[in-house]
């Protein structure tokens, strides 16, 4: 089963002239509630993105954005409502496919080496970019994985203290042993 877009924003990549496109995408409120859904929020409050989308002199398309969101989540200590705000900068970098700047396809069972310094363009098929499936992909990763509401503590029974030594898995299991004997 195919998911439909969460937010849709499509650009023409022949649109982009040298001057550039400025964007400013905002979620709807069906959109966001969308997106609450799928990213298992309690609520999405706020979701837009500012993109500056241009071409470099090598021809490629650079995208510069700052996203900015209000999401409320499930705090998983208490299970309270727990708040984020998100203002975050990107940058992306995309290259059509079968440009000389796009990287090589790797041979089936290849070993690809990756540098971690270099910054690899993602390779754009097609005469088209969806705006909003790149905000959407920096939103995911701007959520708070752990998020916690404010003054949320675990019990002082479950917290393990840094003073504290681990307990070993076999005083576990030897205590399980003195149940069955």
């Amino acid at each position: 089963m195919t998911q439909k877009p969460l937010l849709s924003r499509m650009i023409d990549t022949g649109s982009i002239g040298d001057a550039g496109i400025i964007e400013h995408l905002e979620a709807t409120e069906a959109e966001r509630a969308d997106l609450a859904a799928r990213f298992k929020l309690v609520s999405v409050d706020s979701l837009s993105a500012d993109l500056d989308v241009r071409r470099s002199a090598a021809g490629l398309i650079v995208i510069d954005g700052v996203l900015r969101a209000e999401v409320v989540h499930t705090c998983v200590v208490s299970l309270e409502p727990a708040p984020q705000r998100i203002d975050e900068p990107f940058h992306l970098t995309l290259v059509p496919a079968g440009s000389k700047e796009a990287p090589p396809e790797p041979k089936p069972g290849a070993e690809i080496l990756v540098d971690p310094e270099a910054d690899q363009p993602e390779v754009v098929a097609g005469p088209a970019i969806d705006l909003g499936g790149i905000v959407i992909e920096h939103f995911s990763l701007a959520l708070d994985p752990y998020p916690r509401a404010p003054g949320a503590e675990l019990p002082a029974e479950l917290a393990v203290g840094a003073d504290a030594p681990d307990p070993s898995p076999f005083a576990a299991l030897a205590a399980l042993k003195g149940r069955t004997s």
